[in-house]
């Protein structure tokens, strides 16, 4: 992702600034396609950084953090999609489809699997 910004910002045929490849919105070109993009760098960058944090946040908010995931995700690959040219016809779809299908069966094998319940811990004998 960082490396992808830097690209832009070298990039001399779109003339993207610091403050373009940051904040959301400030792209002339494609403004939703490009601010989909760095919104979720921005939260993989978050989500990123939140394994610093794991030993404070319970396991809810721990959950509830990493659902951002499937926004980042989802944010990604419509930037992907839609303000690049690499990913234009075909061979957008077969990738995207690449990128999704492994996707929502993972997500589709989280629902439908039922949860085992935690093992309890027995403490060790030291005899």
């Amino acid at each position: 992702v960082g490396l992808h910004g830097v690209a832009l910002l070298l990039d001399p045929v779109m003339h993207f600034t610091v403050p373009v490849v940051l904040v959301p919105g400030l792209a002339p070109w494609r403004p939703l396609a490009v601010a989909a993009g760095i919104v979720a760098a921005w939260l993989m960058l978050a989500l990123a950084g939140s394994f610093h944090f794991r030993r404070r946040l319970t396991q809810r908010r721990w959950r509830l953090l990493h659902y951002l995931a499937f926004a980042a995700f989802a944010g990604a690959l419509g930037h992907g999609l839609t303000a690049g040219t690499d990913l234009r016809g075909t061979t957008g779809l077969l990738v995207a489809g690449g990128l999704i299908a492994p996707a929502l069966w993972l997500i589709w094998i989280r629902i439908l699997v039922p949860r085992l319940p935690p093992v309890a811990r027995r403490p060790i004998d030291a005899s």
